[in-house]
C-alpha cells in the first residue's frame, strides 16, 4: 500500500531527518518527496510504500502523530487512495 505523508511546521534544522527516521523505523520506503519553505514554514509531502512494513497503517499513523506532538509539527498520514479521491475534481 502507498501512503501520503504531509508535514508542516515552523522551519528549523532536522525536520526532514526526524520524519524520515520514523518512516525508516516503521520499515516504510520513501518513494517520492517534495519540500519547500514558505515564509518560514516547512512544508513537505512524501509518498511512502508500506508494502514491506510489518506494522499496520494505524501503527504508522500513530507513530507519526507521536512525532508531530513531540516535535511541534503537523504530520498527516493518509492512504494514497483516500488522498487521490480527496484531490480529484
Amino acid at each position: 500500500m502507498k501512503a501520503i505523508v504531509t508535514v508542516t511546521g515552523k522551519d528549523r534544522i532536522g525536520i526532514l531527518a526526524e520524519v524520515t527516521n520514523v518512516i525508516s523505523e516503521m520499515k516504510c520506503n520513501v518513494e517520492d518527496i517534495s519540500q519547500t519553505i514558505m515564509q518560514g514554514t516547512f512544508v513537505m509531502i512524501m509518498m511512502v510504500s508500506t508494502d514491506l512494513s510489518p506494522y499496520s497503517f494505524n501503527d504508522i499513523k500513530a507513530k507519526a502523530d507521536e512525532l508531530g506532538k513531540k516535535s511541534n509539527l503537523t504530520i498527516n498520514v493518509q492512504r494514497n487512495e483516500i488522498f487521490d479521491e480527496m484531490h480529484s475534481v
